[in-house]
């Protein structure tokens, strides 16, 4: 066999695209990560990808459930909505202000605990900041179901953006004597 089918019959193609890859590898996560990443998924005792991955996973959720308790834990009234505007989630606080539960304030549920006199601004407002995927602020009242008592509140509410997708909102009833005593000198 002389060189000249030698050089033929190596794959070239393969070749060069895998180091090809490699480059761009290498230029886009530079040495050190390229380096850190083989040897994290070294079999030789070394964490796999995939363990790291499930690290990262479990991490996550421990971490949401930590934030979701803490959640319940704050004073102040809290909640999430979908992308939608409809209620997934109130914390306990909430709940207590509105004698209410969250199977009550779920979907669109927390309209009826609106003061009857501000449903349809609150529903229009409302309704234009979700369309808009924009923040909501105003002010209200709402009224407890079990007390019947009437608390002026302002509602807040922020959309929760990726680049391309409104995830939802989250949002608060801020009581407005709570705004009102936060203002006033000491």
């Amino acid at each position: 066999m002389d060189i000249t089918s030698f050089w033929h019959m190596i794959p070239w193609n393969e070749i060069l695209t895998s180091v090809g890859t490699l480059i761009a590898v290498m230029l886009a996560l530079g040495n050190r990560k390229l380096k850190a990443i083989l040897d994290e998924t070294r079999t030789n005792g070394g964490a796999t990808l995939k363990d790291q991955m499930d690290r990262i996973e479990n991490s996550l959720s421990n971490l949401s459930l930590w934030m979701e308790a803490s959640q319940h834990l704050s004073q102040r009234p809290l909640f999430k909505a979908d992308e939608n505007g409809k209620f997934i989630w109130v914390n306990t606080a909430m709940a207590r202000l509105v004698g209410g539960g969250l199977e009550d304030l779920r979907d669109l549920g927390w309209i009826s605990f609106l003061h009857p006199e501000d449903v349809n601004k609150v529903i229009k407002e409302w309704a234009e900041s979700v369309r808009d995927k924009r923040k909501f602020e105003m002010e209200f009242k709402i009224q407890n179901v079990y007390t019947l008592e009437t608390t002026k509140v302002k509602g807040r509410a922020f959309p929760i953006m990726n680049k391309t997708t409104n995830l939802g909102f989250l949002g608060t009833w801020i009581l407005l004597e709570e705004i009102e005593n936060e203002n006033k000198p000491q």
